[in-house]
């Protein structure tokens, strides 16, 4: 069992019926079983969105943002959905 604290978490990925959890003090990603849908009601902080259907990401986490894309602090960018666009400019204004 390993703990983490949310804001250890840099971002979330879905894989069907699991996720990738990234976090700033973990080499690699944790594994575990579930969906975005049933993490993003666990999750209960305003520095968390979900920017694509596949992903929750910290915002507290973001190096730069495109108008399609972000880049995290473990320098991986992550892509913005179309549906997601409005939800992620209205977070940040």
């Amino acid at each position: 069992i390993i703990d983490i604290l949310l804001k250890e978490i840099i971002y979330i990925e879905s894989l069907g019926n699991y996720m990738k959890l990234y976090s700033t003090n973990l080499k690699l990603p944790i594994i575990i079983y579930g969906s975005l849908a049933s993490i993003s009601t666990e999750i209960d902080s305003e520095d968390f969105i979900q920017v694509h259907r596949s992903y929750i990401i910290n915002t507290r986490e973001i190096n730069s943002i495109t108008y399609k894309s972000l880049t995290m602090s473990n320098a991986v960018i992550i892509p913005v959905g179309r549906k997601y666009q409005i939800l992620l400019d209205g977070f940040f204004k």
